[in-house]
């Protein structure tokens, strides 16, 4: 038996070496950063991105605002509630010292010192000795001589 004739093949092609790149690589070159700088979307990315920025440092500064406001808020209407229970109370017990100084203390908060000075001149009148009520006195403008 005869073997058959090999086929032949073609000789692959010789390809042309390839250059590796090399190490200094070649950028485009610009003319100036000026023309970066007025490229229009750089213009409207930075434009963008300091309204943003801006908007968050103002939405945080409202939330401060309104969290102190809600708390100042609070106190007040907690000051008014003593105030109501201890003016209860001095009507109740006309000669109770403390319930006159600590209505004193609570006007003077609220910012009416007339108020506080004529508390602090009935928690005198009760009790001139009390050290308190004296320095306190001091502190609202009320001249003391016992």
């Amino acid at each position: 038996m005869k073997k058959p004739p090999l086929k032949k093949f073609k000789k692959a092609p010789v390809l042309p070496k390839k250059k590796l790149p090399s190490k200094y690589r070649i950028f485009p070159e610009h003319n100036s950063l000026r023309q970066i700088l007025l490229n229009k979307y750089f213009i409207v990315s930075f434009i963008t991105a300091f309204i943003i920025v801006a908007l968050t440092l103002q939405g945080i500064s409202l939330r401060n605002s309104l969290s102190t406001l809600k708390s100042l808020e609070t106190q007040k209407a907690k000051i008014d509630r003593e105030v109501l229970y201890w003016e209860k109370v001095t009507t109740l017990h006309k000669e109770y010292r403390d319930g006159y100084f600590k209505l004193a203390l609570l006007e003077y908060q609220r910012g009416d010192k007339e108020k506080s000075r004529i508390y602090i001149k009935k928690t005198l009148e009760i009790d001139p000795n009390f050290i308190q009520a004296k320095d306190f006195a001091k502190e609202v403008g009320l001249p003391y001589s016992p």
